[in-house]
């Protein structure tokens, strides 16, 4: 499987080892930075044109950090994406939108008609940080930051356990949901639901579910959902938590000296505990390229796949 990877420098990267590595089937997207505006940012947008030169189809996107101003941004990425022309953007939206609808910036960007990716931490994706509900009309995938060599997430093991960890939900929060009409797998819909008191709404149906999974936990105000179904007499449905579960890749760290803090066999290993066991392994990414021995870049998509 093809890995994913960030580039802070480009020229620290370099042309004609990124065209390798696209080449050799090691890597199928390229995460540049490209603002806000800074001294790597100027460089990128400099070397653009040499990395497309090298190879027409480099997959280059486009990484901005955000900032708390989204229509600011959003300015930015629409001119970035006239300027460059990105195959995507690669937003990270960790820390400065925790909490902040984000329906002026996506909306912004999704007008540029590029897919987009959603950088944030790898923590259970049914907390109540971010937006998920506005990025997945949107059509957001996300990369689930597995930093655990600089102590700043979790192992991809743990990561991706969260996906499937018993849900927490507040009441009245946002969740997705499967939903299945009269049993009929056939015809699953999935939308958004909402926890009220110990039952499940459906926004996208006006049929109120009850839950029987949903339970109060020690008096404490969030509701933990123990087995994630739902049932009633017409309907029957799955909870999901906020991420979208597919559409999700997790992120190593090797920054710091991490790279040479496993062998070869290790990043391999690390790479493929990205699932658990029995189900589909997940795409992978790398940050930062410039700093990961090809080696090590090798191995990662070798585990991924």
């Amino acid at each position: 499987m093809s890995i994913a990877v960030y580039s802070e420098w480009l020229s620290a990267f370099g042309a004609d080892r990124a065209a390798g590595l696209v080449r050799e089937g090691v890597i199928d997207r390229i995460y540049a930075y490209l603002g806000p505006s800074a001294a790597p940012a100027d460089a990128n947008a400099t070397e653009w044109s040499y990395f497309r030169n090298k190879l027409a189809d480099m997959p280059l996107w486009g990484w901005y950090v955000c900032s708390p101003d989204q229509e600011e941004d959003a300015e930015a990425i629409t001119r970035l994406d006239w300027e460059l022309s990105p195959v995507g953007w690669l937003l990270n939206i960790e820390k400065p939108l925790e909490g902040a609808g984000l329906q002026p910036l996506l909306s912004r960007v999704a007008a540029l008609g590029k897919p987009m990716v959603a950088s944030l931490a790898g923590a259970n994706p049914n907390h109540y940080l971010y937006d998920h509900r506005t990025m997945d009309r949107y059509g957001v995938e996300q990369e689930w930051q597995a930093y655990f060599d600089s102590d700043e997430g979790p192992w991809p093991e743990e990561a991706v356990w969260q996906l499937y960890a018993p849900t927490r939900l507040l009441p009245g929060g946002d969740y997705r949901a499967a939903t299945w009409p009269y049993g009929d797998k056939s015809r699953v819909v999935y939308g958004w639901g909402a926890v009220d008191a110990a039952s499940y709404r459906s926004f996208n149906r006006s049929a109120s579910l009850s839950a029987p999974g949903v339970r109060l936990v020690g008096g404490w105000p969030p509701l933990g959902v123990s087995y994630r179904s739902l049932s009633s007499p017409r309907w029957m449905g799955t909870l999901l938590g906020l991420a979208r579960y597919s559409k999700i890749r997790v992120a190593l760290d090797v920054t710091r000296g991490a790279a040479e803090q496993h062998t070869l066999d290790e990043w391999a290993q690390i790479a493929a505990s990205a699932r658990l066991p029995g189900l589909r392994k997940r795409p992978v990414s790398v940050y930062l390229a410039e700093v990961c021995p090809d080696a090590v870049l090798r191995a990662i998509a070798r585990g991924a796949g």
